[in-house]
């Protein structure tokens, strides 16, 4: 995900343009849209933090408190970004 977000985020404009001169039979919704932005922005930032931390826990033997300590730091990471706060 993260590098299909990253792909189109390189090339939206021409992916915009694109999307613009379809049929409006075969658009699903508008990309222009803000909802469609915020959503985007949203999965970009999760996934790129998810394969950041995927990445991480490949890593050569990490134990398991290392990678325990690396999924809270996951966890923080995206409760802040996203300012989620605990569940109710």
């Amino acid at each position: 995900m993260f590098f299909a977000t990253s792909w189109i985020t390189e090339h939206r404009n021409k992916i915009v343009t694109h999307y613009a001169e379809m049929s409006t039979v075969r658009r699903a919704s508008d990309p222009k849209s803000v909802v469609y932005k915020i959503l985007y922005s949203a999965i970009a930032s999760i996934t790129s933090t998810v394969y950041s931390v995927v990445m991480r826990l490949q890593g050569h033997r990490l134990t398991i408190s290392q990678q325990e300590s690396i999924i809270q730091q996951i966890d923080s990471r995206l409760n802040a970004h996203h300012q989620i706060g605990e569940p109710v």
